[in-house]
Formats: C-alpha cells, sequence, structure tokens
C-alpha cells in the first residue's frame, strides 16, 4: 500500500508528536499504526472453564469491574503481593482474641471490623 498524501502524513504526525505526546510513527504496509512509548503487554486466556468464567463475571459485577479489570486486580493481589511476616500475623490474631472472650455478637463484631478504619 503506497504513503498517504504528504499534507495527511504532516498533519498525521504534527497530531501524533504535539497532541498526543509520542516520538514517531511507524509506517505499516497496511496502513498506519501509532507505536507509543508506554504501549502494555496483551495476554489470551484460552480454555476458561464455563464455571470460572460465570464467576469471573459476577465477581466483576459485584465489584463493579470490567472482567479484564477484574482479573488485572486478581493477578496483582497474588503476584504482587509480599510474603506474610507469619510473626506480626500471629501476634495480632492473639491481640485480637484478647479483646474478645466467648462468642461475638453482631454489634461487637462490626466494631471490630471497623477498628482502625477510616
Amino acid at each position: 500500500m503506497p504513503l498517504p498524501h504528504p499534507v495527511i502524513r504532516a498533519v498525521a504526525t504534527f497530531y501524533i508528536k504535539n497532541v498526543l505526546g509520542l516520538d514517531k510513527l511507524e509506517w505499516l504496509h497496511y496502513g498506519s499504526k501509532i507505536k507509543p512509548r508506554f504501549a502494555m503487554a496483551t495476554i489470551t486466556l484460552k480454555d476458561i472453564p464455563d464455571e470460572l468464567h460465570e464467576a469471573l463475571k459476577k465477581r466483576a459485577s459485584l465489584n463493579r469491574r470490567t472482567r479484564n479489570t477484574e482479573i488485572l486486580t486478581c493477578l496483582e493481589a497474588t503476584v504482587q503481593s509480599g510474603p506474610i511476616d507469619v510473626d506480626s500475623y500471629l501476634h495480632r490474631i492473639r491481640l485480637l482474641r484478647k479483646k474478645v472472650s466467648g462468642r461475638l455478637s453482631n454489634r461487637e463484631l462490626k466494631a471490630l471490623k471497623e477498628e482502625g478504619r477510616p
């Protein structure tokens, strides 16, 4: 495919550099393609079981997210989470147990859940 008219190319180049803030317009055989500096990787998932897909759609809906955003959130929580400090975690559990004796009422449980939250 031939390159576009020089005026069209000049306008496109101006737009890409000055409006989009990109350095380069890459011309390919099938037309033009903007190659931004901030391009992100894409992953395609295959063979997702129907039950898992339905659960994902439900979870995304409950969290008011798209399926893509829900998947990214799950991946970030799993992959980017740091190691758990077991001793610190157990210490917090023991402190909570000292505050509570016997069974919790709904009021006590709600107060404990909201403790330390804004």
